[in-house]
């Protein structure tokens, strides 16, 4: 979701998009059973985080323009059974009970 904005000192555009995953399968070989990899950072053959998202703000003024963004990635499980997480975009280990 995006739209500008005009004001005194330029055209601002904020933007925001959120994801939230709530089915991440995969299988090895085509004979394996599907294994949901939801919020279990580093499986294989891929996995995903349940929540994440991106924030953005573009600034324009006659041929100049500049833009600041954001991502936001959820915690997830580590493979040592760590929840990873993340904090203002600084990653950091927490460990807690499983959900």
């Amino acid at each position: 979701m995006s739209y500008a904005i005009d004001t005194s000192i330029g055209q601002l555009t904020p933007s925001l998009a959120l994801a939230n995953i709530y089915k991440w399968q995969s299988a090895l070989t085509p004979s394996s059973p599907l294994v949901d990899y939801v919020n279990s950072g580093g499986g294989y053959p891929g996995w995903s985080p349940r929540w994440k998202g991106t924030a953005a703000l573009r600034w324009k003024k006659g041929s100049l323009s500049t833009n600041l963004s954001g991502r936001y990635i959820g915690r997830y499980l580590t493979i040592k059974g760590s929840y990873r997480t993340q904090r203002l975009g600084i990653p950091g280990l927490r460990r807690q009970r499983p959900l």
